[in-house]
């Protein structure tokens, strides 16, 4: 999707038919902005680019030019530094809208936003394209500290302790997230807000084996390897699991099995 929308606004500047462009960075994110008239063809390519992405998106909103949308009369976008900024859309009957909302697959803390804007107008189409990458706001700041290594693990007895640590985290967002997918089949929903913050903690668990399992004496190692297996199995996430998984892996080639 990245490299769609890359291709999108550089034609539109291009064919110099963008009409305002707006661009801006911030610690751990950026927000661009173009406001276009071009031809109608190119416009609808990119839409259907944007809901042929939809699948992967954990949140979106599509309706076309002409019709009501229902529900909703506006749509807040957080960015900036801390999420202190917000871009808001207002919605129009006479407008199409295409809003995708992906997680970033490298860092599961961060979302892309995607938003494209645009209504008929003669033979031209007109309206903006927006994009908007950092934190993404379901997943809370204090969180993220909580799931941080707080020091350099010395000996066993720390590395166990920074475990446990995690692992109280991981059960925590676990849970919610089971309980939030069970009740959400009841309306159609198949993702949870907790999703990012229990993959954020099972990467960190996978750093702590891979980066300091070898200080681990052998009892230590064996309750780890214990938990993890525990922790694998109630996983309401595949690929949470896998890291589970890939945490045992990882002190396998650290500390091997006696």
């Amino acid at each position: 999707m990245q490299e769609a929308f890359a291709r999108f606004t550089e034609k539109l500047v291009k064919d110099r038919q963008t009409t305002l462009v707006n661009s801006s960075s911030y610690d751990g994110g950026y927000i661009r902005e173009y406001h276009f008239q071009s031809q109608v063809a190119t416009v609808k390519k990119f839409d259907e680019t944007m809901m042929d992405n939809a699948v992967s998106a954990y949140s979106s909103f599509m309706k076309g030019e002409g019709l009501e949308a229902r529900d909703r009369t506006s749509l807040s976008l957080s960015y900036g530094e801390n999420n202190k900024k917000s871009y808001d859309i207002s919605y129009d009957r006479n407008y199409s809208y295409n809003v995708q909302l992906l997680r970033d697959p490298k860092d599961k803390t961060k979302r892309y936003a995607y938003v494209l804007v645009w209504k008929k107008s003669g033979d031209k189409a007109e309206g903006y394209a927006l994009s908007i990458y950092g934190h993404d706001p379901q997943v809370k700041v204090s969180e993220l500290d909580d799931a941080k290594l707080i020091g350099t693990p010395k000996s066993s007895a720390e590395f166990v302790q920074a475990f446990s640590n995690l692992r109280t985290l991981f059960v925590k967002q676990n849970d919610e997230m089971k309980r939030e997918l069970q009740f959400g089949r009841n309306f159609g929903r198949t993702t949870s807000d907790k999703l990012p913050m229990l993959t954020a903690v099972a990467n960190k668990m996978l750093v702590l084996c891979a980066s300091y399992g070898s200080l681990l004496n052998n009892t230590d190692c064996q309750l780890v390897r214990q938990t993890l297996q525990e922790l694998q199995k109630a996983s309401g996430d595949k690929y949470v699991g896998d890291l589970m998984r890939a945490c045992s892996g990882a002190l396998d080639i650290v500390k091997p099995k006696p």
